[in-house]
């Protein structure tokens, strides 16, 4: 389970790092996603990124800066918060301590914005104690600023849609904003655990608490250092005229989780900037379709599955673009999406099962494994 925001509703990760069992085989494996990048690139500083953290009473202020985003494209600030430190099992993480002990919130930090044309941004915000600025996911938001200890999250929103105000208004100052278009995932954070007092401010008899940090590397939507095999996995792919065939199996996943198979399709890879990949999303062409394949993970986390997709002929949800329109020029991008446990309720059941956002808002998702099929 990574450091990251739980409640993500994290949509894809691409790289074209592919393993193939011989040059004319039709056998690939799936290779690791997001729940897979090694721990030396999780947590790796952000060069030339600081987080400036002022505590005052009744709330903070942040101040920031970061790089290593995508130009153009969107971004929010959303606040983990765990107002009673004292509740935590540990250090306050994401994986144990999420809950009333801990006095845990997640919300909107009023931050939104676009990356500018080096991928870099500057950004302030204040955050009041029982006056949230924006969207509160769990909990009651800001309630003890001087004892809390905050993760800061950069979560990514895509393009940024400049020739459509009201989505563009989502991508900055909502949780989901853009996401039923684009990715959304959760790409820098920084842990704000408390500092020593300013020294020149405690001259001044100042009681302002400082720290100061950078920012560290979430989930890159590059997926360069990644890309490692699964084991025990396979995919037979197979292209005819007008839609494919995938028969496939794989392992290293949750027991009794939910997972569905997504493709995503470019119609057109001529249309990309260089190897089509998550900057290319929005080029002409581009798609996201449902394959018709949702299960559940058995005792061993492993699944098997096959999948036939026609030209036009949708096996349901497509999430954006035309879905596959041709077959002759498309290359597909396959990913395994994680829709959290399997629910005991039928109605959410079938939608872990069938959606793209099944569960996600009980449970988060997560895109655990891929492959590029060209």
């Amino acid at each position: 389970m990574s450091r990251g925001f739980l409640l993500a509703c994290s949509l894809l990760f691409w790289s074209s790092n592919l393993s193939f069992a011989g040059d004319d085989s039709p056998f690939l494996h799936f290779t690791l996603g997001t729940e897979g990048l090694p721990a030396s690139v999780i947590g790796e500083p952000v060069d030339d990124t600081e987080v400036e953290l002022e505590r005052f009473a009744g709330g903070i202020e942040i101040e920031a800066e970061t790089r290593g985003l995508i130009p153009f494209h969107a971004y929010t600030i959303w606040a983990l918060v765990f107002n009673n430190p004292d509740g935590c099992n540990d250090d306050c993480g994401i994986a144990d301590d999420i809950g009333p002990n801990s006095g845990f919130s997640a919300l909107w930090s009023g931050v939104g914005f676009v990356a500018d044309e080096d991928g870099e941004a500057d950004f302030e915000t204040v955050m009041y104690e029982g006056v949230a600025p924006g969207e509160v996911m769990m909990g009651d938001g800001l309630t003890d600023a001087e004892n809390a200890v905050i993760h800061l999250i950069v979560r990514y929103h895509g393009p940024a849609a400049f020739d459509d105000p009201e989505l563009l208004d989502a991508q900055i100052s909502t949780f989901a904003g853009g996401c039923d278009l684009y990715v959304c995932d959760d790409v820098q954070y920084a842990i704000l655990n408390g500092g020593d007092d300013d020294e020149d401010d405690e001259d001044e008899g100042e009681e302002d608490e400082f720290q100061f940090v950078e920012f560290t590397i979430e989930s890159p939507l590059n997926l360069s250092s990644s890309g490692d095999v699964i084991d025990d996995s396979e995919i037979e792919f197979e292209r005819f005229d007008d839609g494919f065939y995938i028969e496939a199996e794989t392992s290293g996943l949750i027991p009794g989780h939910t997972y569905t198979i997504w493709a995503g399709v470019f119609n057109d890879p001529d249309e990309c900037y260089d190897e089509c990949d998550i900057t290319d999303f929005g080029v002409d062409g581009w798609s996201i379709i449902w394959t018709g394949v949702g299960l559940i993970a058995d005792e061993d986390g492993e699944i098997e599955f096959d999948a036939l997709v026609i030209e036009n002929e949708p096996a349901g949800e497509i999430v954006t673009g035309p879905g596959l329109v041709d077959m002759g020029n498309a290359e597909i991008h396959l990913f395994i999406r994680s829709h959290g446990p399997a629910s005991d309720d039928p109605a959410v059941l079938e939608e872990q099962l069938s959606m793209l956002m099944g569960g996600c808002a009980l449970y988060g998702c997560d895109v655990p494994q891929y492959a590029v099929l060209e």
